[in-house]
C-alpha cells in the first residue's frame, strides 16, 4: 500500500471552454479526474483495487511500472479534449445513465472521503479531502488540481499540508508537477526569495 499515491485530485475544474460546450461538455465535471502514482520498486497489479468511498471505481486490470501514473477520469473524452489523448487512463469512473453526476459518480466540490482499497478489502489510501482552509483554496474552482507534495516520500494524504495546489491551471495528468523557488518566484512575478509564502 505504501508504494501507491493518490498523487493528484481535480475535483473542481473550471467552466468548460467555448469550444468544449460546442463539442457538447456543457458541465466542468466532466473534467474531472483522479493521478495514482507507483513510488515503489516493483510493478503494481491494479487489477482488484477499487474506489469505494467518494468515486464508484474498480480496476480491472492494469500494470503500474515504477514511476507511472494512471489516471482515472470521469469522462475519457472530455478529459481528452482538454488534456490531448495517449495518456495512462485506466477507466472512467461516470456514470452515462446518470449525466446530473448524482449517486456519487462525481468527485464533490466541497470535500469528500476518498477511500481505495486493495482487492481484499484493505485500506490503500483513505483520507478526506477539503475545499476550505488549510486546504489550498485554489483548487476549488480556481482551475487548479490538488497536488501530493513530494509524493516519493509518501505523505500523510489526511494532512491539508501534504498538499498544494497544481503549478498550472488545468493541473498536469500523467506528469511531473514539480517546481523550483525560482520557477514559482517568476511565475507569480515575485523576485524576491523571501516572498515566498
Amino acid at each position: 500500500a505504501s508504494n501507491l499515491v493518490i498523487s493528484e485530485i481535480m475535483y473542481h475544474p473550471t467552466a468548460p471552454s467555448a469550444a468544449e460546450i460546442q463539442a457538447g461538455f456543457t458541465d466542468a465535471d466532466a473534467f474531472e479526474f483522479i493521478e495514482l502514482r507507483n513510488i515503489g520498486t516493483e510493478t503494481i497489479a491494479l487489477e482488484g483495487a477499487a474506489f469505494t468511498n467518494g468515486i464508484p471505481f474498480a480496476f480491472q486490470n492494469g500494470l503500474l511500472p515504477p514511476g507511472g501514473h494512471t489516471l482515472v477520469v470521469r469522462d475519457q473524452t472530455a478529459f481528452e479534449l482538454r488534456h490531448g489523448a495517449g495518456l495512462p487512463i485506466a477507466g472512467e469512473y461516470g456514470d452515462p445513465a446518470d449525466p446530473s453526476g448524482d449517486g456519487g459518480s462525481k468527485l464533490s466540490n466541497g470535500g469528500e472521503r476518498l477511500r481505495l482499497q486493495d482487492s481484499g478489502g484493505n485500506a490503500i489510501r483513505d483520507f478526506t479531502y477539503d475545499d476550505n482552509s488549510p486546504w489550498p483554496v485554489g483548487a476549488d474552482g480556481g482551475g487548479f488540481s490538488l497536488t501530493l507534495i513530494q509524493p516519493a516520500s509518501d505523505p500523510d494524504h489526511s494532512l491539508a499540508s501534504s498538499w498544494r495546489t497544481s503549478v498550472a491551471i488545468g493541473g498536469s495528468p500523467a506528469a511531473n508537477d514539480a517546481t523550483t523557488l525560482a520557477d514559482w518566484l517568476t511565475t507569480n512575478g515575485l523576485t524576491d526569495p523571501s516572498a515566498d509564502p
